[in-house]
Protein backbone atom coordinates (compact mmCIF):
# COMPACT_ATOMS: atom_id res chain seq x y z
CA UNK A 1 0.00 0.00 0.00
CA UNK A 2 1.47 3.52 -0.98
CA UNK A 3 -1.15 5.81 -0.39
CA UNK A 4 0.17 7.89 2.36
CA UNK A 5 -2.73 8.66 3.73
CA UNK A 6 -4.38 5.15 4.09
CA UNK A 7 -1.03 4.44 5.12
CA UNK A 8 -1.55 6.56 7.77
CA UNK A 9 -5.11 5.38 8.78
CA UNK A 10 -4.17 1.88 9.14
CA UNK A 11 -1.54 2.82 11.52
CA UNK A 12 -3.79 4.80 13.45
CA UNK A 13 -6.30 2.34 14.28
CA UNK A 14 -8.52 2.82 11.22
CA UNK A 15 -8.68 -0.83 10.12
CA UNK A 16 -8.28 -4.12 12.85
CA UNK A 17 -5.24 -5.87 12.50
CA UNK A 18 -2.97 -8.29 14.49
CA UNK A 19 -0.92 -7.61 16.66
CA UNK A 20 2.28 -8.55 15.86
CA UNK A 21 6.12 -7.89 15.16
CA UNK A 22 8.00 -6.77 12.40
CA UNK A 23 11.25 -8.59 13.13
CA UNK A 24 10.17 -11.24 16.05
CA UNK A 25 9.33 -14.07 14.00
CA UNK A 26 10.69 -17.39 13.68
CA UNK A 27 9.71 -20.40 11.21
CA UNK A 28 10.31 -18.19 7.97
CA UNK A 29 7.97 -15.09 8.70
CA UNK A 30 5.28 -16.21 11.61
CA UNK A 31 5.60 -13.18 14.33
CA UNK A 32 5.63 -14.83 17.65
CA UNK A 33 2.87 -14.25 19.64
CA UNK A 34 2.26 -11.20 22.06
CA UNK A 35 2.74 -13.48 25.06
CA UNK A 36 6.42 -14.63 23.86
CA UNK A 37 7.12 -11.20 22.93
CA UNK A 38 6.63 -9.26 25.84
CA UNK A 39 9.70 -10.57 28.12
CA UNK A 40 11.99 -10.70 24.86
CA UNK A 41 11.38 -6.96 24.46
CA UNK A 42 11.72 -6.38 28.06
CA UNK A 43 14.95 -8.23 28.16
CA UNK A 44 16.35 -6.36 24.55
CA UNK A 45 15.81 -3.06 26.31
CA UNK A 46 17.73 -4.14 29.56
CA UNK A 47 20.47 -5.97 27.58
CA UNK A 48 20.66 -2.53 25.24
CA UNK A 49 20.38 -0.34 27.68
CA UNK A 50 23.16 -2.10 29.96
CA UNK A 51 25.90 -2.50 27.03
CA UNK A 52 29.06 -0.29 27.37
CA UNK A 53 30.28 -0.05 23.75
CA UNK A 54 34.16 0.62 22.92
CA UNK A 55 34.69 4.73 22.11
CA UNK A 56 33.80 4.80 18.74
CA UNK A 57 37.20 6.83 18.73
CA UNK A 58 38.50 2.78 18.71
CA UNK A 59 36.95 1.99 15.26
CA UNK A 60 39.35 4.27 13.28
CA UNK A 61 43.01 3.64 13.75
CA UNK A 62 43.95 4.46 10.68
CA UNK A 63 44.91 7.87 8.99
CA UNK A 64 43.03 6.91 5.70
CA UNK A 65 40.28 5.44 5.61
CA UNK A 66 38.29 3.69 2.37
CA UNK A 67 34.70 3.26 3.10
CA UNK A 68 33.03 1.08 0.90
CA UNK A 69 29.49 1.14 1.06
CA UNK A 70 26.77 -1.37 1.63
CA UNK A 71 29.73 -3.37 2.94
CA UNK A 72 31.53 -1.12 5.84
CA UNK A 73 28.60 -0.48 7.98
CA UNK A 74 27.16 -4.00 8.62
CA UNK A 75 31.64 -4.88 9.02
CA UNK A 76 32.28 -2.13 11.49
CA UNK A 77 29.12 -2.74 13.53
CA UNK A 78 29.60 -6.35 14.12
CA UNK A 79 33.06 -5.49 15.48
CA UNK A 80 31.24 -2.76 17.96
CA UNK A 81 28.39 -5.04 18.74
CA UNK A 82 30.54 -7.93 19.81
CA UNK A 83 29.75 -8.53 23.50
CA UNK A 84 26.12 -7.07 22.73
CA UNK A 85 25.57 -9.96 19.89
CA UNK A 86 27.74 -12.58 21.72
CA UNK A 87 29.86 -11.96 24.80
CA UNK A 88 32.35 -13.89 26.35
CA UNK A 89 31.15 -17.10 23.82
CA UNK A 90 32.71 -19.54 21.91
CA UNK A 91 35.02 -19.38 18.68
CA UNK A 92 32.44 -21.25 16.69
CA UNK A 93 29.77 -19.01 17.77
CA UNK A 94 31.42 -16.10 17.10
CA UNK A 95 32.36 -17.58 13.74
CA UNK A 96 28.96 -18.79 12.52
CA UNK A 97 27.93 -15.14 13.17
CA UNK A 98 30.91 -13.53 10.86
CA UNK A 99 28.99 -15.98 8.72
CA UNK A 100 25.90 -14.67 9.13
CA UNK A 101 26.99 -10.55 9.11
CA UNK A 102 28.45 -11.24 5.33
CA UNK A 103 26.23 -14.00 3.97
CA UNK A 104 22.92 -13.05 4.82
CA UNK A 105 23.07 -9.00 5.84
CA UNK A 106 25.75 -8.03 3.36
CA UNK A 107 25.53 -10.81 0.12
CA UNK A 108 21.96 -10.69 0.53
CA UNK A 109 20.25 -8.18 2.30
CA UNK A 110 22.43 -5.26 1.35
CA UNK A 111 23.69 -5.95 -2.06
CA UNK A 112 20.68 -8.42 -3.66
CA UNK A 113 23.02 -11.10 -4.08
CA UNK A 114 20.74 -13.70 -3.29
CA UNK A 115 21.32 -16.56 -1.25
CA UNK A 116 19.95 -20.01 -1.33
CA UNK A 117 16.76 -20.98 1.09
CA UNK A 118 18.71 -23.56 2.16
CA UNK A 119 21.12 -21.51 3.35
CA UNK A 120 19.05 -19.85 6.12
CA UNK A 121 17.16 -23.36 6.99
CA UNK A 122 21.33 -24.60 7.62
CA UNK A 123 22.08 -21.74 9.75
CA UNK A 124 19.52 -21.34 11.28
CA UNK A 125 19.62 -25.38 12.58
CA UNK A 126 23.18 -25.01 13.34
CA UNK A 127 22.38 -21.56 15.41
CA UNK A 128 20.23 -23.56 17.43
CA UNK A 129 22.38 -26.63 17.96
CA UNK A 130 25.14 -23.69 19.05
CA UNK A 131 23.11 -21.93 21.57
CA UNK A 132 21.95 -25.60 23.34
CA UNK A 133 25.00 -25.77 24.53
CA UNK A 134 24.78 -22.65 26.74
CA UNK A 135 23.05 -22.03 30.00
CA UNK A 136 21.64 -18.29 30.56
CA UNK A 137 23.99 -15.86 32.54
CA UNK A 138 22.47 -14.75 36.15
CA UNK A 139 21.14 -11.67 34.17
CA UNK A 140 20.53 -11.03 30.61
CA UNK A 141 24.03 -9.77 29.16
CA UNK A 142 23.57 -10.62 25.52
CA UNK A 143 21.60 -11.56 22.57
CA UNK A 144 22.06 -14.83 23.57
CA UNK A 145 21.09 -14.80 27.24
CA UNK A 146 18.26 -13.20 25.41
CA UNK A 147 16.95 -15.79 23.58
CA UNK A 148 18.01 -18.55 25.99
CA UNK A 149 15.84 -17.45 28.50
CA UNK A 150 12.92 -16.81 25.83
CA UNK A 151 9.82 -19.20 26.07
CA UNK A 152 10.25 -19.97 22.13
CA UNK A 153 10.86 -23.31 20.81
CA UNK A 154 14.63 -24.66 21.36
CA UNK A 155 14.38 -25.57 17.51
CA UNK A 156 13.41 -22.17 16.63
CA UNK A 157 15.52 -20.59 19.03
CA UNK A 158 18.55 -20.32 16.90
CA UNK A 159 16.60 -18.28 13.71
CA UNK A 160 15.27 -15.67 16.73
CA UNK A 161 19.07 -15.12 17.84
CA UNK A 162 19.82 -14.51 14.07
CA UNK A 163 16.92 -12.22 13.20
CA UNK A 164 18.03 -9.93 16.12
CA UNK A 165 21.62 -10.20 14.69
CA UNK A 166 19.77 -9.20 11.75
CA UNK A 167 18.24 -6.11 13.04
CA UNK A 168 21.22 -4.48 15.34
CA UNK A 169 23.84 -5.42 12.53
CA UNK A 170 22.08 -4.71 9.15
CA UNK A 171 19.05 -2.06 9.41
CA UNK A 172 21.41 -0.11 11.93
CA UNK A 173 24.43 -0.22 9.32
CA UNK A 174 22.26 0.77 6.55
CA UNK A 175 20.83 3.96 8.57
CA UNK A 176 24.24 4.74 9.52
CA UNK A 177 26.16 4.58 5.89
CA UNK A 178 23.35 6.88 4.74
CA UNK A 179 24.04 9.54 7.57
CA UNK A 180 28.17 9.05 6.61
CA UNK A 181 27.23 9.39 2.90
CA UNK A 182 25.19 12.50 3.50
CA UNK A 183 26.86 14.32 5.73
CA UNK A 184 30.41 13.68 3.63
CA UNK A 185 28.55 14.84 0.76
CA UNK A 186 27.13 17.85 1.89
CA UNK A 187 30.08 18.84 4.27
CA UNK A 188 27.70 18.84 7.17
CA UNK A 189 29.87 19.72 10.83
CA UNK A 190 30.05 16.74 13.05
CA UNK A 191 27.22 18.47 15.11
CA UNK A 192 24.55 17.93 13.02
CA UNK A 193 24.43 14.43 13.12
CA UNK A 194 21.19 14.15 14.88
CA UNK A 195 19.38 16.55 12.10
CA UNK A 196 21.21 14.43 8.99
CA UNK A 197 20.36 11.10 11.02
CA UNK A 198 16.47 12.22 11.16
CA UNK A 199 16.37 13.32 7.45
CA UNK A 200 17.93 10.00 6.22
CA UNK A 201 15.34 8.15 7.81
CA UNK A 202 12.48 10.61 6.24
CA UNK A 203 13.91 10.62 2.95
CA UNK A 204 15.35 7.45 2.92
CA UNK A 205 13.84 5.12 5.68
CA UNK A 206 15.89 1.69 5.87
CA UNK A 207 12.99 -0.05 6.91
CA UNK A 208 11.03 1.08 4.05
CA UNK A 209 7.87 -1.07 4.42
CA UNK A 210 5.78 -2.50 7.42
CA UNK A 211 4.18 -6.02 7.25
CA UNK A 212 0.93 -6.47 8.99
CA UNK A 213 -1.64 -8.91 8.91
CA UNK A 214 -5.95 -7.92 9.09
CA UNK A 215 -7.55 -9.27 11.96
CA UNK A 216 -10.85 -10.31 10.75
CA UNK A 217 -12.63 -10.16 7.28
CA UNK A 218 -13.31 -6.67 6.23
CA UNK A 219 -13.69 -4.20 3.34
CA UNK A 220 -10.26 -2.53 2.59
CA UNK A 221 -10.16 0.26 0.80
CA UNK A 222 -13.42 -1.23 -0.35
CA UNK A 223 -11.74 -4.75 -1.23
CA UNK A 224 -13.35 -7.55 0.73
CA UNK A 225 -10.24 -9.17 2.17
CA UNK A 226 -10.20 -12.57 3.97
CA UNK A 227 -8.98 -13.05 7.74
CA UNK A 228 -5.17 -13.03 8.28
CA UNK A 229 -4.46 -11.08 4.96
CA UNK A 230 -1.00 -9.47 4.53
CA UNK A 231 -0.70 -6.11 4.47
CA UNK A 232 2.38 -4.11 2.95
CA UNK A 233 2.16 -0.67 4.07
CA UNK A 234 5.02 1.55 2.16
CA UNK A 235 6.91 4.13 5.03
CA UNK A 236 8.91 5.61 2.32
CA UNK A 237 5.61 6.74 0.69
CA UNK A 238 4.50 8.37 3.73
CA UNK A 239 7.79 10.04 4.52
CA UNK A 240 7.90 11.42 1.16
CA UNK A 241 4.34 12.73 0.38
CA UNK A 242 3.34 16.35 -0.39
CA UNK A 243 0.11 15.79 1.54
CA UNK A 244 2.80 15.16 4.81
CA UNK A 245 5.54 17.08 4.40
CA UNK A 246 6.84 20.20 3.04
CA UNK A 247 8.92 19.66 0.00
CA UNK A 248 9.21 16.18 0.57
CA UNK A 249 11.93 15.44 -2.20
CA UNK A 250 14.57 18.07 -0.77
CA UNK A 251 17.09 16.49 1.45
CA UNK A 252 17.36 19.52 4.42
CA UNK A 253 18.27 18.28 7.45
CA UNK A 254 17.57 21.86 8.70
CA UNK A 255 13.86 21.17 8.97
CA UNK A 256 14.68 19.45 12.30
CA UNK A 257 16.20 22.32 13.94
CA UNK A 258 13.24 23.05 16.33
CA UNK A 259 10.55 20.18 15.74
CA UNK A 260 10.71 16.30 16.90
CA UNK A 261 9.28 13.77 14.82
CA UNK A 262 6.06 13.37 14.11
CA UNK A 263 4.58 10.29 15.21
CA UNK A 264 2.09 9.86 12.97
CA UNK A 265 3.91 10.65 9.72
CA UNK A 266 7.32 9.35 10.60
CA UNK A 267 7.55 5.52 10.74
CA UNK A 268 11.24 5.00 10.62
CA UNK A 269 10.80 2.13 13.97
CA UNK A 270 7.37 1.20 12.82
CA UNK A 271 4.25 2.12 15.16
CA UNK A 272 2.53 0.48 17.85
CA UNK A 273 3.33 -2.45 20.10
CA UNK A 274 5.25 -3.81 16.93
CA UNK A 275 7.55 -1.32 16.85
CA UNK A 276 11.38 -1.40 16.49
CA UNK A 277 12.16 -1.94 20.73
CA UNK A 278 15.90 -0.52 20.12
CA UNK A 279 14.77 2.55 18.01
CA UNK A 280 16.36 5.08 20.61
CA UNK A 281 19.88 2.43 21.09
CA UNK A 282 19.90 2.35 17.32
CA UNK A 283 20.01 6.50 17.08
CA UNK A 284 22.29 7.05 19.61
CA UNK A 285 24.58 4.78 18.25
CA UNK A 286 24.50 5.90 14.72
CA UNK A 287 24.58 9.55 15.53
CA UNK A 288 27.57 8.77 18.16
CA UNK A 289 29.94 7.17 15.40
CA UNK A 290 29.26 9.57 12.78
CA UNK A 291 30.16 12.73 14.99
CA UNK A 292 33.39 11.29 16.19
CA UNK A 293 33.95 10.44 12.26
CA UNK A 294 33.63 13.61 11.05
CA UNK A 295 35.48 14.72 14.16
CA UNK A 296 38.34 13.32 13.48
CA UNK A 297 38.45 12.94 9.62
CA UNK A 298 38.12 14.98 6.23
CA UNK A 299 36.23 13.81 3.12
CA UNK A 300 38.80 13.25 0.90
CA UNK A 301 36.75 11.44 -2.34
CA UNK A 302 33.16 10.16 -2.89
CA UNK A 303 32.28 7.79 -5.68
CA UNK A 304 28.77 6.75 -5.77
CA UNK A 305 27.45 4.26 -8.55
CA UNK A 306 23.68 3.79 -9.73
CA UNK A 307 20.93 4.29 -7.72
CA UNK A 308 19.59 2.70 -3.76
CA UNK A 309 18.96 -0.41 -3.31
CA UNK A 310 15.70 -1.11 -2.22
CA UNK A 311 15.47 -5.25 -0.89
CA UNK A 312 15.46 -5.87 2.91
CA UNK A 313 16.83 -2.54 3.29
CA UNK A 314 17.17 1.08 1.69
CA UNK A 315 20.60 0.70 0.99
CA UNK A 316 22.56 3.67 -0.61
CA UNK A 317 24.13 3.25 -3.65
CA UNK A 318 27.62 1.18 -4.63
CA UNK A 319 30.52 3.77 -4.12
CA UNK A 320 33.45 4.95 -2.07
CA UNK A 321 34.19 7.51 0.36
CA UNK A 322 37.81 8.01 0.97
CA UNK A 323 38.87 9.96 3.97
CA UNK A 324 41.95 11.21 5.53
CA UNK A 325 42.42 12.38 9.75
CA UNK A 326 42.39 15.88 10.14
CA UNK A 327 46.16 17.29 10.82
Amino acid sequence: MTDPVVVESVLTGGYNLRDQSGFLRVQGNNPLPIELRKPIVTSLRHVLGNFQPPSPLTLFPDDNLSIKLRTWGALLLRRYFRDLLAKNRSAALDKMVDNFVRTSIIRDATRGRRVPTGFYHQIWRRASLDLSQYQPQSSCQDLVDIVLTSEVDPQDRGELYLRLVLSCVGFTSTALEWVILQMGRDNHPPSDARNVFLECQRRYPTAWRLLRELDGEQLFEGIRCEDQQAVVLSTHSVHNSSQHWNGPDRFDPARWDSVEPPASIYLPFGRGSGSCPGAGFATTTVISIAEALYESFTVRRIVTKGRPLVLTFAAPPRGTIQLRRRS
